[in-house]
């Protein structure tokens, strides 16, 4: 999972030594807006996200299609000037993300990647980098043609030796990518590099890669994902147990029966301000019902009878969204 339009929460950084006074930091996604799956960790406050990419513009021309994209891709790949570089990977990241026929170009794609394995060998703009990975997870296609394999590429920005905030929007992209594909990315090429990223001593870092192991089908990823469960992180614990929850995997019990419990959330959620408590909570429990419905969905029922007494309470909550989540689960489990 911070920001946000939905409740999550990451950190919002300060903008690093070298980058544009006017323009935010790298931020990531936001769990409902990716797709209401799992839990971002809350203990962060940001700016406004959608999927990863901000969407907020103070300045520049975000329209003119193909051209200008590839007018974008030249001023990173050949301008000089960090400043130059910086705003032309965020505006190209903002117009990936609000123009379909741009999410579909597989040129365009391919472009990205090239400058991508490029800046990943000089290290030298960190930001620039982290932009350039977060694109990729805005694209609706992974054929960059002759550049090669996008999957390959994310998974060397998850290399140790790349900065955090590199391998951190990496993973926010294999999340997007996998949630896209529902379940079904190729997860040979990903998967070892974001189980090494998960057990990063970077939180933030945990977060997403356990975040993004969600989306990856096979016994390994959910063999990390239960790992994470005891994560010291509560927070990378909650984004572990929604993932399972989909899976219906019954080690994950008695965090969600945490998670679905008001007054355990409240010991847990370092806030003070009671509406933000109540978008918290809702936020959580709004995850694991619907993780729970898309179990049942797919015949796994046993989470959600184990569950039957938290969730008959939350039909009483004082929470519209959650109260309508668990009656429909109710529903579902009387046919």
């Amino acid at each position: 999972m911070k920001s946000e339009t939905v409740e999550s929460g990451w950190n919002h950084r300060e903008a690093p030594v070298g980058s544009p006074v006017d323009l935010p930091p790298v931020e990531p996604p936001s769990a409902g807006l990716v797709v209401q799956l799992f839990i971002i960790p809350l203990v962060i406050v940001g700016v406004l996200v959608v999927g990863g990419l901000l969407v907020y513009l103070p300045f520049g021309r975000l329209a003119g299609g193909e051209q200008t994209a590839v007018e974008y891709v030249r001023t990173i790949r050949d301008n000089n000037v960090s400043r130059q570089r910086f705003r032309a990977a965020f505006e190209l990241a903002t117009l990936i993300q609000n123009d379909a026929s741009l999410a579909k170009n597989s040129n365009l794609l391919g472009e990205i990647v090239k400058v991508l394995k490029s800046e990943l060998v000089k290290k030298d703009e960190t930001q620039v980098t982290s932009y350039l990975a977060l694109m990729l997870g805005a694209f609706e296609t992974l054929d960059a043609g002759d550049a090669g394999d996008p999957l390959e590429v994310l998974a060397r920005c998850l290399d140790a030796d790349q900065p955090t905030v590199v391998r951190s929007a990496a993973a926010e992209s294999l999340a997007r990518q996998g949630a896209r594909l529902e379940g079904k990315l190729d997860a040979s090429k990903v998967i070892a590099p974001l189980v090494a990223a998960a057990r990063s001593d970077d939180v933030e870092l945990r977060l997403r890669a356990v975040y993004a192991l969600g989306f990856l089908g096979g016994e390994e990823a959910e063999k990390a994902l239960v790992e994470h469960l005891k994560d010291e992180d509560r927070f990378v614990g909650y984004n572990a147990a929604t993932a399972l929850a989909r899976r219906d995997n019954s080690q994950a019990l008695d965090l969600l029966r945490e998670m679905l419990d008001d007054k355990a959330l409240r010991q847990v959620i370092p806030l003070k301000d009671e509406a933000e408590i109540q978008r918290k909570i809702e936020t959580i429990e709004l995850d694991v019902l619907k993780s729970l419905e898309f179990a049942i969905g797919q015949g796994k029922v046993e989470l959600a009878d184990l569950l039957h007494p938290q969730i008959k309470l939350l039909t009483r909550s004082r929470l519209a969204a959650v109260r309508n989540a668990a009656e429909n689960i109710m529903k579902l489990r009387s046919k």
